[in-house]
């Protein structure tokens, strides 16, 4: 891992301090808080946002107003039945990225196709060398 180098600003997240207000943000969160309640249920969600508060992803005032806008959206799956709930700690990686790229969108900033293959690209060279790696 020597070899990988990271540029810390363009890694750095700034945590979403406020909910915008205009049409197009208002179905982001929509959607997000929608995607959010699929995955872990509506008792969860206050826990996953403050999870998210606690890594610096969203301020303690946003979290407040997503739990405000969530209070209108529904909790059931495809079929019909509630949402098993789950604890964050039960959430694949790829959910947290999904709601890390609905928060971007929430602050106007994309993160555009480049930043996320460079991440994976990564993380693809990290597990091949630790498969490779021979411990003693």
């Amino acid at each position: 891992t020597d070899n990988i180098k990271v540029n810390q600003e363009e890694w750095e997240i700034k945590p979403l301090k406020e909910i915008p207000n205009d049409p197009e943000r208002i179905i982001v969160i929509m959607k997000w808080l929608q995607f959010l309640i699929d995955r872990c249920g509506r008792d969860n969600l206050s826990n996953i946002l403050d999870y998210y508060v606690d890594i610096g992803w969203i301020s303690e005032d946003a979290k407040i107003r997503l739990v405000d806008f969530s209070q209108g959206i529904t909790e059931d799956n495809m079929e019909g039945e509630p949402v098993p709930n789950k604890d964050i700690t039960n959430l694949p990686s790829k959910d947290h990225i999904q709601s890390l790229i609905f928060i971007q969108k929430l602050k106007g900033q994309e993160l555009d196709k480049h930043f996320l293959d460079k991440i994976d690209g990564e993380l693809n060279r990290i597990s091949k060398k630790l498969n490779n790696y021979q411990f003693k």
